[in-house]
């Protein structure tokens, strides 16, 4: 994955490109030109596009461990595990007591289902409080907000907790839950970066081997570190981007000493009131110049929380989104996000209801609803490497897809309908829920918010 990771990196960002394909749709079709569909100049890719990688499809599973029904394993590859009862308040109750079980039982299902977990640190047990008393009256535990009053408890806790699902193939480590969303941390940034650093040293943590060799006719003595646990990464607090004290918050952060330590930085996408993926994939933007400013764009980027329609800060009822819209959505951040180069994303969440606007399975946690149905069609369609995503002057949006013989076209326009021609080779188009219909070339086409997938033998 690291190679892939590599690749996406170098990808161009979604740019304006000339668009001579589309053209209103009104009461009546009206074709344009017989310019081919989708003739859009562009650059030759810099590499070779590859695969997405199925861990690039997270999810959020509250009841993981206990789950009588979990996402395929062909659809989902990663779980992080948050809001699933493995808090450092959960498994640390007292300071002579731990209560590893559910935590074991989650680690063990998603390694069983072959899904790639990821262990959320924090939060503070009351004992280990600088503030054990402290209620911000949202559910949480009084005091689990709080920084720990001693850093030596964080430590001797972290230390455990990778000790022991190191061990069960637990690989990826996340500091802190949405620090700077005011609702999980109620610290400063440099404090918040101190903890980030003790996790870092603790999975980085090694011993010094000496050997000796021969330069130049000399022989010295060389000191290299042999890393306890080599294939741990840190994966940075998940920042929250919406609102701009947020943002704000987060730079302080990346301007302490600790919070420059990660292998993986992650930031949690949830659109603005009103609005879909492209805002997200704005904030994304917005939080790679702070990245890029304080020198760590050259890691990793997973969307450690997506999804939509969620409150503000977690309070008030969330946003009602048609079912046609939450299908769209969903398919629509999948390819923008892999566009971007973003390495992997988690979505919010596989079986919580009523908190957010976009819901994947019913009450059942196993029937998928429109979302549900429109995320395992886009994993199919990105089952082949995504060479690019493109926005044309009329904001249509058109992401490629390199097939073994052809091209698959991802096409859809977030603001107003738009008819276009299909493109040269055309033999079908499929809809967001996966139903196929034979198309041939220079058909008219409707081009709505939903996505539509064009496959192409040319």
């Amino acid at each position: 994955m690291r190679k892939d990771l590599r690749l996406m990196r170098v990808r161009r960002p979604i740019r304006l490109v000339a668009a001579a394909v589309s053209f209103a749709v009104g009461g009546s079709l009206a074709v344009a030109s017989a310019t081919p569909a989708l003739a859009v100049t562009k650059p030759a890719p810099v590499v070779k596009p590859v695969a997405t990688p199925v861990d690039y499809f997270g999810m959020h599973v509250s009841n993981l461990g206990v789950a009588r029904y979990l996402p395929s394993k062909a659809t989902v590859g990663s779980v992080r595990l948050w809001d699933t009862g493995t808090t450092w308040a959960d498994v640390q109750p007292t300071p002579t007591t731990w209560n590893w079980t559910r935590l074991d039982a989650a680690v063990a299902q998603a390694v069983r289902n072959h899904q790639k977990p990821m262990i959320v640190l924090g939060q503070t047990p009351a004992w280990a409080s600088s503030q054990p008393t402290l209620d911000l009256g949202k559910g949480l535990p009084a005091g689990s907000t709080a920084t720990p009053s001693h850093l030596t408890y964080w430590r001797a806790y972290v230390d455990a907790v990778v000790a022991r699902y190191y061990r069960k193939g637990v690989r990826e480590f996340q500091t802190w839950n949405e620090p700077n969303g005011g609702l999980f941390f109620t610290g400063t940034p440099t404090q918040m970066a101190s903890l980030n650093l003790a996790a870092y040293q603790a999975l980085h943590a090694g011993t010094v081997v000496k050997t000796k060799k021969r330069v130049k006719g000399r022989t010295v003595t060389v000191s290299t570190v042999k890393r306890k646990y080599p294939l741990a990464s840190l994966v940075g607090p998940g920042f929250t981007s919406r609102r701009a004290p947020a943002i704000t918050w987060m730079s302080k952060y990346l301007a302490s000493t600790g919070g420059k330590y990660a292998d993986i930085n992650a930031v949690h996408l949830y659109s603005n009131p009103g609005k879909g993926p492209e805002d997200a994939i704005a904030q994304l933007v917005t939080v790679r110049r702070y990245l890029k400013k304080y020198k760590l764009d050259t890691l990793p980027v997973y969307a450690t929380e997506v999804s939509f329609g969620g409150p503000v800060g977690g309070i008030g009822a969330p946003e009602k989104i048609t079912e046609a819209n939450q299908a769209a959505y969903v398919s629509r951040f999948l390819l923008l996000a892999r566009a971007q180069g973003v390495a992997r994303t988690y979505w919010y969440a596989w079986d919580v209801h009523g908190r957010l606007g976009v819901e994947l399975t019913k009450a059942d946690n196993r029937t998928l609803t429109p979302a549900g149905k429109a995320y395992s069609v886009t994993r199919t369609w990105m089952a082949y490497p995504l060479v690019d995503c493109t926005r044309a002057r009329t904001n249509t949006y058109t992401c490629t897809i390199k097939l073994r013989r052809g091209h698959g076209y991802i096409v859809w326009n977030p603001t107003k309908r738009v008819g276009m021609l299909a493109p040269a080779g055309t033999v079908s188009v499929t809809s967001v829920l996966g139903v196929k219909k034979k198309t041939k070339a220079k058909a008219k086409l409707v081009i709505t918010s939903s996505p539509q997938y064009i496959a192409s033998t040319v």
